[in-house]
């Protein structure tokens, strides 16, 4: 139901950015700080295409299937923006439907989903030469976040990371590895969209990981997320190398990143 309803946002904002774009000429605009970024091309602040200012001047954020714009850069930008507890969703549509910009950014955020801003994630430069067909990086911003609600953030490809999930009442909680296997991954995959997945411990360290900790996920497979699985919620403390990741696999599922 979740990816029925995000589908069709999708489709929303492409209709709606086809027809900005009829009416728009593309011309140099000027900002007037570095690092401030928008969304383009829609009539709402939570969804559009990604600029940058750089150099006094938007820059459109344009990426590749050698440097995707992935789900954790879409969560930075979407918490630059505002939305502290967004997730971030990137579509997969190859959309071409906005005037060429003077001005474009390749290469942007490769991010872990903890920062700030997407300033704070490690990119390339805007005159970078990109190779391989290029593409606009296309946004929408959750106002709100369900309980059960999960994304990946930390190092890894643009299917993997460590998993968070959501609670009213606890807030953005990451999960501890006892009992954590490939049927739980799976609900957390399946969840995301994807069409399976595996479980891996994470020995990435960061202070920006949340001390709040679930653990002993027991899920059957059937779930619908993660939270419908039996655990132990706090006080739990994991150590380095205790925190639950996952890989998700995208064959005969959707796949959340901007290139399959």
């Amino acid at each position: 139901m979740m990816y029925e309803t995000t589908r069709a946002l999708l489709h929303y904002v492409a209709v709606g950015l086809a027809i900005w774009s009829l009416a728009v000429t593309a011309v140099a605009e000027e900002c007037e700080s570095d690092g401030f970024i928008r969304l383009v091309g829609f009539d709402s602040a939570r969804a559009g295409v990604v600029e940058v200012c750089e150099d006094g001047v938007w820059a459109r954020v344009r990426v590749t299937e050698e440097s995707p714009w992935t789900t954790k850069s879409s969560i930075v930008a979407c918490r630059q923006l505002g939305f502290p507890n967004a997730v971030g969703i990137t579509t997969t549509d190859r959309l071409h439907i906005l005037p060429d910009p003077q001005h474009v950014h390749y290469n942007w955020a490769q991010c872990y989903g903890f920062e700030s801003s997407l300033r704070d994630c490690v990119y390339g430069t805007g005159n970078e030469v990109s190779s391989g067909i290029s593409q606009d990086a296309l946004v929408l911003c959750k106002e709100a976040v369900s309980d059960g609600t999960v994304r990946l953030v930390g190092p890894g490809d643009a299917n993997g990371g460590i998993v968070e999930v959501y609670s009213r009442r606890y807030g953005w909680s990451t999960v501890c590895t006892d009992d954590w296997d490939d049927t739980d991954a799976g609900v957390v995959c399946r969840q995301l969209g994807y069409a399976t997945g595996t479980a891996s411990n994470s020995r990435f360290s960061s202070a920006s990981l949340s001390t709040r900790r679930y653990n002993n996920f027991d899920c059957t497979g059937s779930e619908s997320t993660l939270l419908d699985c039996t655990s132990i919620p706090f006080p739990i403390r994991c150590f380095t190398g205790d925190i639950a990741e996952v890989q998700c696999h995208t064959q005969g599922g959707h796949c959340l990143n901007m290139f399959h």
